[in-house]
């Protein structure tokens, strides 16, 4: 029952995975330039980004590596179910540490913004689409 439990947690990572693993738009950082940052803010800005790439790039790599091992996995001919589980943890480990570096990311570039940069920014933002009920 736990291994089944497992196994569907897996397929689960793996198809939203595509989803989870994008990395924010390209220059989605230069929209903040919309909100006629200051030379100081511009380079405080290319610094924060500068120094999150390294770690970005790793944690992509990491999440297609063993993205690109568990499907391996399942479409061998005998299905090792703890080699699954174990690179399912990989797989959701990268994925959370991505997340979490999203997070850091955003919140060391709104500390950049004034209070009304951050009104600004925020009406710039599309809402997010509404979820699908159940």
């Amino acid at each position: 029952m736990n291994y089944l439990k497992l196994a569907a947690a897996a397929v689960l990572v793996c198809a939203t995975l595509p989803a989870l693993a994008q990395p924010p738009a390209p220059n989605e950082h230069l929209a903040m330039h919309a909100a006629d940052l200051s030379d100081a803010q511009q380079d405080k800005l290319f610094a924060i980004m500068h120094a999150a790439e390294p770690l970005r790039r790793e944690l992509g790599k990491a999440e297609r590596q063993a993205h690109d091992a568990l499907r391996a996995l399942g479409a061998a001919p005998q299905f090792d179910e703890q080699k699954a589980a174990a690179l399912a943890q990989v797989l959701g480990q990268a994925v959370a540490a991505s997340a979490l570096q999203q997070a850091r990311i955003e919140a060391q570039t709104q500390a950049l913004l004034t209070p009304e940069q951050r009104l600004q920014r925020g009406q710039q933002r599309p809402p997010h689409p509404p979820r699908a009920q159940q």
